[in-house]
Formats: structure tokens, sequence, C-alpha cells
């Protein structure tokens, strides 16, 4: 804040103000010339009234809007192809780390079919091929949801070793 121009201003007096849409509210324990903003101003304006001891009047800056922070990137760190041989296949997504927030998973199927546990990532395929899988994690009070997605493609299996039994037929035709 600029304005007070004289030689000998005297003392000055900091008040942080908050505003929720509808009302000021001078910030408790917030006196100095500098303040740190905090989960609460998340949402709302903030803005500095000043005041001078040898002057009378206050001078009180614009409000700035406090948005909620943007985390580090969300991002798979798991495998993009996986070979189909009936089990289980686990996608991992990792980042965003301020936000305490779990991580939940949701597939789309394009040329393959399967289904995922929104909470683990355990992809179940039922026919190989590719899926899209979408990572998210929802906003909190402080910091913007984000969500991330991966084409997962999952090629054919060749089956596991498969033992034919040699079958021999007797004189009287039977195995």
């Amino acid at each position: 804040i600029t304005g007070i121009t004289s030689d000998n201003p005297g003392e000055f007096t900091y008040e942080w103000i908050r505003n929720d849409g509808e009302s000021d509210s001078v910030i408790t324990g917030a006196g100095t010339a500098t303040y740190t903003l905090s989960a609460n101003d998340v949402g709302k304006t903030v803005k500095l009234r000043v005041s001078s001891a040898n002057y009378s009047g206050k001078l009180t800056s614009e409000g700035v809007s406090v948005g909620k922070a943007t985390p580090s990137n969300l991002e798979f760190t798991s495998s993009e192809t996986a070979t189909y041989n009936g089990n289980t296949v686990t996608v991992v997504a990792t980042g965003a780390n301020e936000n305490t927030n779990a991580i939940t998973y949701s597939i789309e199927s394009g040329t393959g079919e399967a289904t995922v546990n929104a909470d683990s990532g355990e992809i179940t395929v039922t026919k190989a091929g590719t899926f899209t899988v979408t990572a998210t994690k929802a906003a909190s009070t402080t910091y913007s949801g984000q969500s991330a997605q991966q084409t997962l493609t999952v090629n054919k299996g060749t089956p596991d070793d498969f033992r034919s039994e040699e079958r021999r037929v007797g004189k009287e035709g039977r195995s």
C-alpha cells in the first residue's frame, strides 16, 4: 500500500481482513506488514488495512481472491502394456501428494473388456485389447482436484503349458 507520503507518519498499524462474500472480519493474530495465506482463506477475499499513528483515517488495499492451490502432477507409474494371462493387472498412479485425498480409478473399455477396483487400481481383464484408465484425486479444502489418464494395452496371451494326454485306443475301442 502506498499513499502515506509524510516525512513523519508515525507507527503503522496493520489489520488483515478476510471477506466471505457477505462481511469483513479481522484475521486474529495477523497484525504485521506481511501475512501468509492459510486454508481458512481459500474461497475468500483477503485485504490489508493500514493506519498511521500521526494521521487520521485508514488506507485499505484492494482485495485479493484466494483460490485453491494446484498440487503436483498426478501421473501413472505403471506399465502401459501387459499380457493377458487370466490374472489381474494393477495400475498405479502417484503424485499430488499435497492433496491427502485417496486416488480412485475408473476404466473405459476400448477394444477390450475389463473392470477395475476403484480403490486399488486392480483391473480384471475379460477380453484382451485397449482400455483407458483414469486416476482421480478429488479436490480438498485447499487443493484443486486432478486426474490423469493412461491407455493400457493388454495383449493376447498364450495358453499355459497345456499338456494333452495321449490316449490309446484299445482293441475294444475304449480309451
